[in-house]
Parts: C-alpha cells; structure tokens; sequence
C-alpha cells in the first residue's frame, strides 16, 4: 500500500533516483502534478540547477534554483517561494493523482513558505512521490522523520526491481478507477542542454 505522507527515493548521486521514478510513472495513465529539479548543462559542463513544472496548469517552464558564476554557486530561494508554493498550492487546490517532488536537498533551506506548502502537501490525502537528496540539510532530514513517510533506498545494482515495485504501488493506488485515468505526460528527457533551459 502506497505510504500516507508519501514515498521517498534516496541513494548516492548517479544511481538512477529520478530515472526510477519517472520509469515507474511512465505509461501508467496518472493524473501528475509536481516540480523536478534537474541539472542544466551546456556541452557537458553545470551551469546550475532548475525547477521545471510538472503540472500542467502552471505554464512556466523553468526557473533557476542555483546557478554557477564563476566557481561559485548562487542559490535563489524567490524559485522556491513563487513558482514552487504556486505548484504546491494548485496541488491543495485542485488534488493530482499523485504528486512528485524531485528532488528535495539543501537549495530550499531558507523557502519558508515553500516549506510550509511543502508539508501541507505531505499531510494532504493525495500520494506524493519524491526523491530525496542524500544530504544533511534541514529539509531532507525533516522529510525523513515524518511518521508516515517511507524512504526507498536506490542503487544502479537494484533501481530495476525498484521501478516495478513502485509500478505495483502506483497501479493500486485507492479510489483511482482505471478507466478515469488521463494520459501521462512523461517528463522523462527533463532539461539536459542549456538550450532546453
């Protein structure tokens, strides 16, 4: 059974985390809504980090959450407070099928607000799916205390097994009838080029 306050997949960086996740929600037909975070590069090189809308409803693309100057990296929480409590609140407002946040890590420190929605969402009756950063920041930890979250631990040797078990748990989600089911946008290319940003 799907966890009430949403399910979690964690893992050393490179081992498939999103990959899984977008796998497991590929073809199933789920109404989707929720953000990923993914790495902008341009001919191989990291350029920063952006959050991409996956709710439809929200038109907007793409906001940086991080970019490098130089050889520092320059964090902007006003990503998290606007697009991403936007995203979160149409969620509260208008319920998904399920929810995905990926991923969560040390970016959205100083996004009260964002966190605020953040753990609305996480309380709220609909699924959320997520991936979680290994990292000690405070958000990512308070993720992993909440009572009714489950953490699913990935690697390259396992992440195959772990995309049909989350395919399991997506295809009986409660009160989900399979012919009320839209077609699953699948987000999967996300932003690989600076071109794509």
């Amino acid at each position: 059974m799907f966890p009430r306050g949403g399910l979690f997949l964690t893992g050393p960086v490179g081992c498939g985390k999103s990959t899984a996740l977008f796998r497991a929600l590929e073809g199933e037909g789920l109404d989707v809504q929720g953000f990923q975070t993914p790495t902008c590069r341009r001919n191989g090189e990291v350029l920063g980090y952006a959050m991409k809308s996956l709710t439809r409803e929200y038109p907007v693309e793409w906001r940086w959450i991080a970019r490098f100057h130089g050889k520092k990296l320059a964090v902007y929480p006003h990503t998290f407070e606007s697009m991403g409590v936007r995203i979160l609140q149409h969620a509260l407002d208008f319920p998904p099928d399920i929810f995905v946040m990926d991923e969560l890590g040390f970016f959205e420190t100083s996004a009260r607000s964002f966190r605020e929605a953040l753990r609305a969402c996480l309380e709220a009756p609909f699924p959320v799916l997520g991936v979680l950063k290994e990292c000690s920041a405070p958000l990512p930890e308070e993720v992993r205390r909440l009572p009714n979250v489950q953490i699913l631990r990935i690697s390259r040797e396992n992440r195959d097994r772990r995309v049909m078990e989350l395919k399991f748990l997506l295809r009986h989600l409660p009160g989900l009838p399979r012919s009320a089911r839209q077609e699953f946008w699948s987000p999967r290319k996300g932003i690989r080029n600076i071109r794509d940003c």
